[in-house]
């Protein structure tokens, strides 16, 4: 895995993943299954493709054994790693993916670019659970970590905001700044409120 680029702009056309706030060249790479593995260790399979075609899979820890060291490194090795399915997306491709993405305008490693796809699927898979069983999603973000709540309903009217807030907090044990998933976009979880135009959780 390569070192991460220079911390540079964005090319333009490029597209900002919702859950996650990575940047990406083409949105057509993305992960569409992740599965927990075992051999030697536990681990996750991801199953990675480019619009319908697969052209790998991502092996990486699972959050709970992840082993120490540098984002997506441990013990002097990758942790994350791509192995890709014949010649349809080389690792040289996917070197020239990873320097085309940014996150809060930083480059990053092949690695965390991997994990971040990964996870953009993993909270996508999240979300529309709860919406399924008739919720929404909310979430706060701080330095290094993020929590996920389920709500009952989407809050519309001013007094089920604040109901919604004070749930929030003392479910979490954190005052916010909350965020709820609308369907497109975090948007903040507060009275008269424009979209979440701030970076993702990542």
């Amino acid at each position: 895995m390569s070192a991460p680029p220079v911390h540079d702009p964005p090319a333009a056309g490029v597209v900002r993943l919702p859950h996650t706030g990575l940047q990406v060249p083409d949105a057509r790479l993305r992960v569409v299954r992740c599965r927990p593995h075992y051999v030697n260790r536990w681990e996750y399979r991801a199953l990675l493709v480019r619009g319908e075609q697969r052209i790998g899979h991502i092996r990486g820890p699972l959050p709970d054994v992840a082993e120490p060291g540098p984002a997506g490194v441990a013990g002097g090795g990758p942790v994350v790693s791509f192995h890709p399915r014949g010649r349809a997306f080389t690792e040289a491709e996917l070197e020239d993916f990873a320097a085309a993405c940014r996150l809060d305008g930083q480059g990053l490693s092949s690695a965390r670019v991997l994990t971040l796809l990964v996870d953009e699927y993993r909270i996508e898979q999240m979300v529309r659970g709860c919406a399924r069983r008739g919720g929404v999603m909310a979430r706060c973000c701080g330095e290094g970590w993020v929590h996920y709540i389920p709500l009952r309903a989407y809050p519309r009217s001013a007094g089920q905001c604040a109901a919604a807030l004070a749930h929030l907090e003392r479910a979490s044990g954190v005052g916010g700044p909350w965020r709820i998933w609308d369907g497109q976009q975090w948007s903040p979880l507060s009275v008269g409120s424009g979209p979440d135009t701030s970076p993702g959780c990542a």
